[in-house]
């Protein structure tokens, strides 16, 4: 006689079982992709023991190791999303609320920077799987962005230019100021937190209508 099938959160607490199971053989809640492949604590057939299931089992709720890395900073990443979306309805103002989206990305970079540098500055291998490729709409970050720049175009505190572009720009110079610092640490920056502050002013007065105080 057949089992019966799981219930959605019988599921979902098999899927954390397994999260967990990983975190403790890796010595970290942040699983990245440098991590399932170089460290030798984490095989699927150790996290499937630890766990207490079988490899199978482990092959029915995550695709591979990298795929159970990937869940595994997903959550942290969704909990930003909803964040910024309850300030982005709080917030009065385009210049407020582009500022408010940028300066979450960059505490986000600080609060949680094993996922940020595994995820967001993650570099994929040559030969590696890709993901499906997603368009930028789908993303809330972007989307926010956008939705600020349109407001701020049509109440006059921005300048005409294209959104879809700018965007793009912001968030390429938010990113950057965060990674430049990371990626070529041999250099002397000053702090990353510094640069991101004189990157979020530089770009606002680049799309601003009236200087900014």
């Amino acid at each position: 006689m057949p089992r019966p099938a799981l219930t959605v959160e019988q599921r979902d607490e098999l899927r954390k079982r397994i999260r967990d199971a990983a975190s403790r053989l890796g010595g970290s809640q942040d699983v990245n992709y440098a991590d399932v492949h170089n460290n030798s604590n984490i095989s699927i057939r150790k996290i499937a023991k630890e766990a207490g299931i079988s490899v199978g089992t482990f092959y029915t709720y995550f695709d591979s190791l990298a795929d159970l890395a990937q869940s595994m900073w997903s959550e942290p990443v969704r909990e930003l999303e909803l964040r910024m979306s309850s300030d982005f309805e709080k917030t009065e103002g385009a210049v407020n609320k582009i500022r408010m989206l940028l300066e979450h990305y960059v505490r986000f970079s600080k609060e949680f920077r094993s996922v940020f540098r595994g995820a967001f500055l993650f570099v994929r291998p040559e030969g590696a799987h890709k993901p499906d490729v997603l368009s930028l709409e789908e993303t809330n970050f972007y989307s926010l962005l956008c939705n600020a720049m349109e407001e701020g175009q049509r109440t006059g505190e921005f300048v005409n230019f294209e959104v879809r572009e700018v965007a793009q720009t912001f968030w390429a110079g938010i990113h950057g100021a965060l990674a430049l610092p990371i990626n070529l640490d041999r250099y002397k920056f000053d702090s990353s937190d510094a640069i991101a502050a004189s990157m979020i002013d530089a770009l606002l007065s680049m799309v601003s209508s009236r200087k900014l105080s």
